[in-house]
C-alpha cells in the first residue's frame, strides 16, 4: 500500500546543479501478501495483544497469557501459556512481563524465557480490578479501575515484596482503563468525564487530556487516544496543559498503536485503519484494511515488522509486512509548463540540444512585405514564418523592445551568440550583439543586426 501527492518542493540551495519544479511525495506504508495473512486461535478469546520480538503475548482473559511464536516458517503457532492469573492487559518491558491481572492484581514476571514465563512479584488488593500496566526509569505504573494508579519500585528478586513508591488517588482519578509511561511522563486512561491524567513524575499533574479508554505515547510525546464516551482516535499534546490536536470518530476506533510516524487504529466498521501523525494537527487517513472482526486491539513489533490484531473469539490475526517505511521520498518531476526562478549567472556549460524558446504572445500580424520598423516604436509582433530578407538597414529604436519572440525561426545566425542568463546588456555594442534569452535587451545595435 502506497500514498502519493504533489507537494512544493523542498528549499533549493544550488539552482546552478538543481532545478525542481514539482516533486511528487510517495509514502510507502507496507506490502502484505494474502498468503502472510494467517489467523491463530487461542484459548479463551483474544482481548489484547504485545508484539516483542520474535513473540506475540495474548491476553484471553481467565485462560490466562498465550505465547506465540511469528517466526515459524510455517507460520506463526502457539509455543505456550501462563494460565495462572487472570489476564486482562500485558506489556514487555527489559525481558520483564507486567500483567494487569484484573481481580488478581498486578504480577511481575520474567520473561527472559518468553517459551517459559516465571513468577516474580505480585500486589494484590481487596476491591481492586487492575486493568493497566507500563514501566519507566524502573518503576511499574498500575492502573486500578477502582482504587487510582499506584507507582512501585521494581523487584529484582524473585518473592521480594513490592515496595510501594506513591499513590495517585483523589475523587477524580476513577474508572481507570489503562495508564502509558514513558520518560518521565505518564498518562492515565479515564473514563471520567473531567478526562485523562497526564503527569510528569517531576512536576505532578500537568493538565488532563479527553476521556479515554485507551492511551500511547507516539515517538514525539504526543498522546495517542481512544475516546470512551463518543468512540473517536484524538491526538493531544503532552505539554502542560495538553491540548487537542485532531480528533476523529471515523468508523468508530477501538484500539490504537504506533510505528514511526504512523498510526493504526483498530475500528468497529472498516478494519485497521492506518494514518499518517508526522505532523499531528494534519493528521490524515491513509487507507483501512478490512478485517473479520473488530479489532479489540492491535500490536506491531519494531524489529520484525509484524502485526498482530486481537479479534477476540476469531483469534489473532497476523499482517507480515514485507516492506515498511514511514519517510517520504522525494521524486523530482520536471514540469514542462514553468521555468526555473533562478537563472546561474556564471553557467559556461553548452546545452546538448538547441533550445525552442517559446514565445510568450502570438504575433498579431504578419507582414506581407519587407517591414519597416518605426524608429519611434517597437513591433507589436515578429513574424514566426518570415523568410525574406530587409532589403535595407532597418533602424530599431532603442526605446523599446519587440513583445515577442519566434519560436521557429529557421535563420541562422552569421556569429555565435554570446548567451547571458541574468540580465541584457546596458551599453550599445557595436558589434555582434549579445542575445539575453530572459529579458529583452534596453538597447540596440547601431549596425545592421542579424535576425
Amino acid at each position: 500500500y502506497s500514498f502519493c501527492t504533489l507537494l512544493t518542493p523542498p528549499p533549493i540551495q544550488n539552482m546552478d546543479t538543481f532545478a525542481l519544479i514539482n516533486v511528487a511525495v510517495c509514502l510507502l506504508l507496507f506490502s502484505l501478501t494474502e498468503a502472510a495473512r494467517v489467523t491463530v486461535k487461542v484459548p479463551g478469546s483474544a482481548n489484547r495483544v504485545t508484539v516483542d520480538g520474535d513473540f506475540c503475548y495474548v491476553c484471553g482473559g481467565s485462560k490466562g497469557v498465550t505465547i506465540i511464536d511469528m517466526t515459524v516458517p510455517g507460520g506463526p503457532q502457539i509455543v505456550g501459556n501462563y494460565s495462572k492469573y487472570y489476564a486482562h492487559r500485558i506489556v514487555i518491558r527489559d525481558k520483564k512481563a507486567f500483567l494487569a491481572a484484573g481481580d488478581d492484581g498486578f504480577v511481575l514476571l520474567d520473561a527472559s524465557d518468553p517459551l517459559n514465563l516465571s513468577f516474580l512479584a505480585q500486589w494484590k488488593i481487596a476491591n481492586s480490578f487492575v486493568t493497566g500496566v507500563d514501566s519507566s526509569n524502573g518503576l511499574a505504573y498500575v492502573a486500578d479501575y477502582n482504587k487510582g494508579l499506584y507507582v512501585f519500585e521494581m523487584v529484582k528478586l524473585p518473592g521480594q515484596p513490592m515496595k510501594l513508591a506513591e499513590q495517585f488517588k483523589d475523587v477524580f482519578l476513577t474508572a481507570l482503563n489503562d495508564v502509558t509511561a514513558k520518560g518521565s511522563k505518564f498518562c492515565v486512561a479515564s473514563s471520567a468525564l473531567i478526562g485523562s491524567p497526564v503527569y510528569n513524575s517531576s512536576f505532578g499533574l500537568l493538565g488532563r487530556a479527553g476521556p479515554s479508554k485507551e492511551v500511547i505515547f507516539d515517538q514525539n510525546d504526543n498522546i495517542l487516544s481512544i475516546e470512551s464516551t463518543w468512540g473517536g482516535f484524538e491526538i493531544y499534546t503532552s505539554s502542560e496543559k495538553p491540548t487537542r490536536l485532531y480528533t476523529t470518530t471515523y468508523a468508530k476506533p477501538t484500539s490504537v498503536t504506533q510505528r514511526q510516524t504512523l498510526a493504526f487504529v483498530g475500528t468497529t466498521s472498516a478494519g485497521l485503519c492506518y494514518y499518517t501523525i508526522r505532523t499531528p494537527s494534519a493528521t490524515s487517513r491513509l487507507s483501512c484494511l478490512p478485517m473479520e472482526a473488530t479489532p479489540l486491539s492491535v500490536s506491531v513489533g519494531e524489529a520484525t515488522g509484524y502485526f498482530a490484531v486481537a479479534l477476540g473469539s476469531k483469534g489473532v490475526h497476523f499482517l507480515d509486512i514485507e516492506t515498511a517505511t514511514a519517510e517520504p521520498t522525494y521524486i523530482p518531476t520536471i514540469s514542462p509548463t514553468a521555468a526555473p526562478t533562478t537563472v546561474p549567472s556564471n553557467s559556461t556549460a553548452e546545452p546538448t540540444a538547441t533550445p525552442t524558446i517559446s514565445p510568450t504572445a502570438a504575433p498579431t500580424a504578419v507582414p506581407t512585405a519587407t517591414p519597416t520598423i518605426s524608429p519611434t516604436a517597437a513591433p507589436t509582433a515578429v513574424p514566426s514564418n518570415s523568410t525574406a530578407e530587409p532589403t535595407a538597414t532597418p533602424t530599431i529604436s532603442p526605446t523599446a523592445a519587440p513583445t515577442a519572440v519566434p519560436s521557429n525561426s529557421t535563420a541562422e545566425p552569421t556569429a555565435t551568440p554570446t548567451i547571458s542568463p541574468t540580465a541584457a546588456p546596458t551599453a550599445v555594442p557595436t558589434a555582434t550583439p549579445t542575445i539575453s534569452p530572459t529579458a529583452a535587451p534596453t538597447a540596440v545595435p547601431t549596425a545592421t543586426p542579424t535576425i
